[in-house]
Formats: structure tokens, C-alpha cells, sequence
């Protein structure tokens, strides 16, 4: 039951940081977020509690989505560098970055097995969105599929196929499917409560439990006026 995640939330980060997008170490013992508390973003680790925090990284400000792989050794993220976003990864412990790939889409993930990469792009040829997945650091062919994801791009636990949200029009919902690695058609996976979206989601260390956020957008218009 994923409510046990979210019944007793409890502050990570003191009052003075501004901390986000963080990503959980496998044995669950540490964390690492992006943070604005050295003058700009990085990648910064900390015990689960939020004590004995550090800084990872020295390449802000622009770094985005930093993911521990399944080893809990090695952190991913994408930085944009030279006009263009690329795929990273540091050691847990710190160190000098190293590039992975040339390809960092808006939405991507590391295979369970940590030897490929998930991610959205904007074909122009086609003139929509994909999914695709490549080898990490080596040259095996790209695998593509003609589907649009948005929000949500994540890996099945046995490394076998990519849970998305739909955006491409054929789930007026915009309901969870899950795309096989094996090249077959989308199945659906979790459908939506609508008017609600599902925003993110995640795995358990064994694969056996799925954590997410539902929620839905309340935006208001106000108009100024001057006397």
C-alpha cells in the first residue's frame, strides 16, 4: 500500500535550504537532491534523515534529475553543456563527473540492470514525440517506439519495458501503459482517476510495491488593472 509513504511526512532539510528532486539510495539509507544552499544548483548526498550532508557535484547550475542506480554506488543526472542536455554520472562518494551519453531527453531512466537508458525525444522526421532506448557507453542499436510520454517515464522492475503516461491522444485519460522492451504493442497499465494526473512514480528495492503521486492543476486568472 503506497499511503504508508505519505501518512507521516517528515522535513529532510533544514529551513535555510531549498532542496528538490531527490532520489533514494536502494538500501535506503541515504539520499541525494538537488540544492541551491552552496549559491546555485547541484547534486548534494545526505544520510535519509538529512544529517551529514555534501556536496556531489561543481557544474551547476544547470543539472537536472539525479537518479542512484540499483548498484548504490553510482549517480546519474542530466547536465546541459554546449547547448545541448547530456547524460552524466558521479560516484556516490564524489568525484569527477564523467559523460554517459549525448542524449538526455525531457524524461529518461537507468535500466535496472544499469546498462541502458529510457528516454523521451522529438523526432523531426516523424514530427512527434518518441521513446527510446540506447546502451550505456556502448554501441548497440537504439531501439525506438512511436509513443508520447509525459510526467511519468519509468522502468518495469525486471528490466523488460518502460511505464508512461499516454499523451499521445489514443487515452483520452491519460492512463499509465507499459511499452515492452520486445517491440509489442502498449499495454495498459494503471488507468487514471480522472479529473486527477499521475505525476511520478517509483518501485520498491524488491519490485514488489509502486509509490506515486496523483494530483490534479488549480490555476486562477487575475487581472490588473491601473487607475
Amino acid at each position: 500500500d503506497h499511503r504508508d509513504l505519505h501518512s507521516f511526512p517528515t522535513r529532510r532539510s533544514s529551513d535555510l535550504a531549498v532542496d528538490w528532486n531527490p532520489s533514494v539510495s536502494p538500501d535506503g539509507r541515504s539520499m541525494v537532491f538537488l540544492s541551491i544552499r552552496s549559491g546555485r544548483t547541484e547534486i548534494w548526498r545526505s544520510d535519509i534523515d538529512g544529517r551529514n550532508a555534501r556536496r556531489l557535484t561543481d557544474r551547476g547550475p544547470d543539472l537536472w534529475q539525479p537518479q542512484i542506480a540499483r548498484d548504490g554506488r553510482t549517480v546519474y543526472f542530466s547536465h546541459y553543456s554546449t547547448g545541448r542536455w547530456v547524460l552524466e554520472r558521479i560516484s556516490i562518494d564524489g568525484g569527477e563527473p564523467e559523460q554517459v551519453s549525448d542524449v538526455a531527453g525531457d524524461l529518461w531512466g537507468i535500466s535496472p540492470g544499469g546498462n541502458k537508458g529510457g528516454y523521451t525525444f522529438f523526432d523531426q522526421k516523424l514530427n512527434r514525440w518518441q521513446i527510446a532506448v540506447r546502451a550505456l557507453g556502448g554501441n548497440d542499436p537504439m531501439m525506438q517506439f512511436d509513443v508520447a510520454a509525459y510526467d511519468v517515464l519509468a522502468w518495469t522492475p525486471d528490466g523488460k519495458g518502460l511505464i508512461y503516461k499516454d499523451v499521445s491522444g489514443s487515452d483520452p485519460n491519460l492512463g499509465l501503459w507499459r511499452q515492452p522492451l520486445s517491440g509489442e504493442k502498449p499495454q495498459p497499465f494503471m488507468a487514471a482517476a480522472a479529473p486527477e494526473n499521475d505525476y511520478w512514480l517509483d518501485w520498491s528495492g524488491d519490485g514488489k510495491k509502486l509509490a506515486f503521486v496523483r494530483g490534479h492543476q488549480v490555476m486562477n486568472m487575475v487581472m490588473l488593472t491601473r487607475n
